[in-house]
């Protein structure tokens, strides 16, 4: 095997890089010792000619041989989050998405929920008749029915304020609530603690990246803020195989998780470095390429 992927490309107390091929990497890295795995992977050969793609008819084999080394890595009860969008041709949306979720369900992955990522800003690509696609999908599966989440890591907090409201509502509401079945909820905010469970959506522009990430598809840090939160345990090890510009790195380093970055080109790992992972004292030239 190739010595770039056994040699971290960088390696210090919060981060650790690795350049190479994610199946190769992956089987070099210890069993049940991550996290989560949070990742934009190739949108099949949507950006072939900047890094390479993967045809759609193969794509949903591709995804499930990559699930089963992530299964290896990823703790029992850990999350894989998943962010990708399918392209619209000949006037019909991609179904390679679709049938890669399938196929991974079939291969024993649960497939919990497809969070959004709203884009508001999003540039009005596509045909100029149609509405603007301005979201994303986050898939998020796991090995076992009942994963690790904090959902209220993300969540608003119950300030005084809403319990005064919620204990303000008309009876008729009440009544409703009862009628749906939410009665449970006491009230709104009664029973709900300190902070309420974070919804599936976040709205970020992509006006949020920053200029000096030269990378053909970034994603905003704060998006794998949200999902490093909530996926990943205070203290855990969190895992993006395409690291990229290092957006999850960036998060993990930021909310006390140790990160694990891959990608197949090391300027993108030196683009990460000075950017996205920089730290006081941080040597780039203890770089072992």
């Amino acid at each position: 095997m190739d010595r770039q992927v056994t040699v971290p490309y960088y390696e210090d107390d919060t981060a650790t890089l690795y350049v190479g091929d994610c199946f190769d990497v992956l089987e070099r890295l210890d069993a049940d010792s991550v996290d989560c795995i949070i990742t934009s992977p190739p949108y099949a050969m949507q950006r072939a000619s900047t890094y390479g793609g993967i045809p759609e008819a193969d794509y949903p084999a591709w995804a499930v041989d990559l699930f089963e080394k992530f299964a290896r890595v990823l703790k029992t009860d850990g999350s894989v989050l998943w962010n990708i969008s399918p392209h619209v041709r000949g006037g019909q949306l991609a179904d390679y998405t679709l049938r890669m979720r399938l196929a991974l369900r079939g291969a024993g992955w649960f497939e919990h929920d497809e969070l959004v990522w709203v884009k508001p800003d999003k540039m009005p690509t596509g045909k100029p008749t149609w509405p603007v696609r301005a979201w994303e999908s986050i898939h998020w599966f796991s090995r076992t029915p009942d994963p690790w989440v904090d959902a209220k890591a993300c969540g608003n907090e119950i300030t005084p304020e809403l319990r005064e409201r919620a204990a303000a509502l008309p009876n008729a509401f009440r009544g409703r609530d009862a009628r749906l079945g939410w009665d449970h909820l006491g009230s709104g905010y009664g029973r709900m603690g300190e902070r309420s469970r974070a919804k599936n959506w976040l709205q970020v522009a992509v006006r949020a990246i920053p200029n000096d990430v030269d990378h053909p598809a970034p994603f905003p840090h704060q998006l794998a803020e949200w999902l490093v939160q909530m996926f990943a345990r205070p203290g855990g090890v969190v895992l993006d195989p395409f690291s990229g510009s290092a957006s999850t790195g960036l998060a993990a380093n930021k909310h006390g998780r140790r990160y694990i970055g891959i990608d197949l080109d090391p300027a993108y790992h030196d683009l990460a470095l000075r950017t996205r992972l920089r730290q006081p004292g941080l040597d780039l030239e203890g770089i072992t390429a």
